[in-house]
């Protein structure tokens, strides 16, 4: 049994992976088959897997596509009881995150209109309205089933995502129509998918074409979440819909557009602002503020309230609360101003001289 076959019998006993996953590992067997050598799974080295993986970079794949391919011999290996003989013997590649792009609205109205233009292309229209107006990803689209569709509550239930927790994804009124339509034309089974897998590639590369646009599927959920940002919608409610983790995955996915990076700058040139910077041509040095601006008399009202530099503070000066815990020092025993003994004082006279204590 070769790797090829290994990974085949894996998806047969596991018949609970899902249906791309499932493409995907068939796929990747293709690979292993066509240019690893035909020796038995229990005869596999190191050696092998990277001169495969020598030969697949030298075809052009990209690192993150080797990697994943690497990741599922690795899982059929240690499935098999032999993973631990390639532990650490074949690296990853490095990679990047992939950055991504998002369309402005002309261009997402442009595809919309591109894609409705032929009744060939309706699933694939269907589609890519559903992810400009959800912020779904093409796998939570193209599995979805009708038991996952509430079209009273406008929502739909996804149960398989990539955060594994389940998320409930709101609808507007577009993606409601798209779905309405969806849902009198599919199975009656409630578990039918209401889209079909077999033709969806095509018509993509086909709408990209005619609309000249060179982006992914998947940039079309990077549109639906910039033009969220774009709206003022706060980054919390964002991460719900598109059922991101963490902030920093957001930002990832939030595009700002040149136009709106040009506005921001430009809204500080406004003539209302209360605060002007120097110019470049102002005989002021460096640091000066202008007088009479608000942050001169801020300025001033701020160095009147400092305590000068050297001036010192009395106790007496001190709120109460500080002088209680000043240390005190207890007063020093003077001798007698007629004899000099040191222990003089017994009820206000001398024990040594006899004399009477001084007033003072």
């Amino acid at each position: 049994m070769t790797l090829a076959d290994l990974i085949r019998k894996h998806v047969g006993e596991h018949p609970a992976l899902s249906r791309t996953t499932t493409t995907s590992y068939i796929s990747i067997a293709a690979q292993f088959e066509q240019h690893l050598p035909k020796v038995a799974y229990t005869e596999l080295g190191p050696s092998h897997l990277n001169h495969y993986k020598s030969s697949r970079i030298a075809a052009g794949i990209k690192p993150r596509t080797l990697n994943q391919e690497l990741a599922v011999a690795r899982l059929a290996l240690s499935a098999a009881g032999v993973g631990y003989r390639f532990a650490g013997r074949v690296k990853k590649l490095p990679t990047s995150i992939e950055p991504g792009q998002a369309l402005t609205p002309d261009q997402a109205a442009l595809l919309l209109t591109v894609t409705r233009s032929k009744p060939a292309w309706a699933d694939i229209a269907d589609a890519v309205e559903l992810a400009l107006n959800t912020c779904m990803r093409k796998s939570e689209i193209l599995t979805l089933k009708r038991n996952q569709v509430n079209l009273h509550q406008a929502t739909v239930l996804l149960t398989s995502t990539k955060a594994k927790r389940p998320r409930a994804v709101p609808l507007n009124a577009d993606a409601l129509r798209v779905l309405s339509a969806r849902l009198e034309s599919a199975a009656p089974p409630s578990n039918a998918p209401l889209f079909q897998h077999s033709h969806l590639e095509t018509a993509w590369r086909a709408v990209k074409k005619a609309a000249s646009l060179e982006l992914r599927f998947h940039d079309l959920r990077h549109t639906a979440i910039s033009l969220l940002a774009m709206e003022g919608v706060p980054e919390s409610v964002i991460r719900e819909i598109a059922g991101h983790i963490d902030e920093s995955m957001s930002r990832l996915y939030t595009h700002p557009h040149r136009a709106d990076i040009r506005a921001a700058v430009n809204s500080l040139t406004k003539g209302d602002s209360s605060v002007h910077l120097p110019s470049a041509n102002s005989n002021q040095p460096n640091g000066t503020l202008h007088p009479g601006s608000e942050l001169a008399e801020r300025s001033t009202e701020a160095s009147s309230s400092r305590v000068p530099r050297h001036t010192k503070v009395s106790l007496r000066q001190q709120p109460l609360r500080n002088r209680s815990h000043s240390r005190q020092t207890p007063p020093t025993k003077a001798a007698c101003p007629h004899c000099q003994d040191p222990d003089w004082i017994i009820n206000g006279r001398c024990a040594a001289c006899g004399k009477q204590e001084e007033s003072r």
